[in-house]
């Protein structure tokens, strides 16, 4: 079990203040949004990206990378993303929402970011000025939770689980690449692709 477990629905104003505490801190939190429970780490920091590594097991240099959750298109910029037409197109139409957009990062390689239609997360990312470094929060080969019971799978390696109930639907966020000036579908979710092509073309 999570190291502390607190009720979002019961008290959303302690329970934001908890979690703005533990990742500001360097801390761990497992938080729902609007596809899956997440977990996540502040970005900026390395020993809890490095905490956040061990608890999914994403150590070393082939690891799966990990995407950021950004209160906005303006966060989003900050990171170094979405220097084309086409991303910025997509961002603008399927942002908030189950999106995640993979654009060359400040240092040129390819990173993940999405803008959440969750207020929570939205609100957090805000109180905190930065990106959340996150991931589904299951363990490796698991499915995606949809609720806080199936998200407390990591015992007291996670911080804090803010338990905001089940999330109606449980599809992950789609997968879209727009690298080197080519969109292409990585993983299916919630926006259908046919959207996001004929958004690119247009």
């Amino acid at each position: 079990m999570a190291s502390r477990r607190v009720s979002l629905t019961a008290d959303p104003a302690t329970a934001l203040d908890l979690a703005v505490e533990t990742l500001a801190g360097g801390g761990v939190a497992i938080f729902p949004t609007d596809t899956v429970y997440g977990v996540g780490a502040l970005s900026g920091r390395a020993d809890a990206i490095g905490k956040l590594r061990r608890l999914k097991g994403r150590e070393g240099a082939d690891a799966k990378p990990f995407q950021f959750l950004a209160a906005d298109l303006a966060m989003a910029r900050e990171l170094g993303a979405l220097p084309c037409l086409g991303a910025e197109k997509l961002a603008r139409r399927f942002w908030p929402g189950p999106l995640t957009l993979v654009v060359p990062g400040a240092d040129g390689s390819g990173i993940g970011i999405r803008v959440p239609n969750s207020p929570f997360v939205l609100t957090l990312c805000r109180r905190l000025g930065k990106a959340l470094v996150s991931s589904s929060a299951n363990p490796a080969g698991q499915p995606a939770p949809s609720d806080a019971d199936a998200a407390d799978a990591f015992g007291d390696q996670a911080d804090l689980l803010l338990d905001g109930g089940r999330i109606a639907g449980g599809l992950p966020s789609t997968v879209a690449s727009c690298l080197e000036g080519e969109l292409r579908i990585l993983r299916g979710g919630g926006v259908d692709p046919g959207e996001l092509f004929a958004v690119w073309r247009s």
